[in-house]
């Protein structure tokens, strides 16, 4: 029902959807990606009880086999702490799903909250309730969806390129 993908990082906060998953029995995790905390995430399943409603995919090997299993969830949460693009977030709205992001990197400049996707502060009670609301109003998640999709004709590669070279420069001035 939910897919993540991204690097295993502690700034991905990928433990808080966990928790927050935990607390539905009828939502299943679909998690894309690999890294140092792969393990502690998998122990924080277990000892929540729902190694059978998570599924780890580790990397996988073409951006097809990305967006594939990606699509084969209802809802692409993304909670990181700090990001820069994020792009598994971008492509997941270009494959029309609907979204859940905090609002870090380029995020606030491609989502209308309520327009094209849902912003989250991260927080495990605010990720449940957002997923709850998609998963239980298909109309609202069809909405998003197909306005998540419109994300491919206001941010070409070129842009999105651009727009994260910008923000990385904007990292490194003095404040």
């Amino acid at each position: 029902d939910v897919s993540f993908c991204g690097r295993l990082v502690l700034n991905k906060q990928l433990p808080t959807l966990i928790e927050a998953v935990a607390d539905m029995p009828e939502v299943r995790l679909l998690v894309i990606g690999e890294g140092p905390e792969r393990k502690r995430c998998g122990e924080l399943a277990k000892k929540l009880g729902m190694q059978e409603r998570i599924t780890f995919l580790g990397w996988l090997s073409s951006a097809e086999a990305v967006i594939g299993a990606m699509e084969t969830a209802r809802i692409f949460v993304m909670n990181s702490s700090s990001e820069g693009g994020p792009r598994t977030a971008l492509e997941a709205m270009g494959c029309g799903m609907p979204v859940i992001v905090t609002s870090v990197g380029i995020m606030p400049h491609v989502i209308q909250d309520g327009v094209n996707g849902l912003f989250t502060d991260g927080s495990k009670g605010d990720l449940r309730r957002k997923i709850m609301r998609l998963l239980e109003d298909e109309a609202l998640r069809n909405r998003l969806g197909q306005e998540a999709r419109k994300v491919l004709d206001r941010f070409d590669r070129v842009t999105l390129i651009k727009q994260y070279a910008d923000f990385l420069k904007s990292l490194a001035r003095p404040a």
